[in-house]
């Protein structure tokens, strides 16, 4: 993911009721310790995840599927 996912990322959250994540994309898109992901098909965004890392700790969160995937 890079920042330009950001909006089509967020108007797929906002589209299956996840609520509006920008804030949060914006962040994990610049921040050296996160490795945002998104999956891609048909010329669209059909998935998204974001690994954390803190030392030895690893965090993975945000994982969204589109439906119809």
């Amino acid at each position: 993911m890079t920042p330009a996912d950001v909006e089509p990322v967020v108007a797929a959250f906002v589209r299956e009721n996840w609520g509006d994540r920008r804030q949060n994309l914006d962040f994990v898109t610049r921040h050296a310790e996160t490795h945002p992901f998104v999956a891609e098909a048909d010329d669209g965004i059909v998935g998204t995840g974001v690994l954390s890392v803190n030392g030895p700790v690893g965090w993975i969160g945000t994982i969204w599927v589109e439906p119809a995937w």
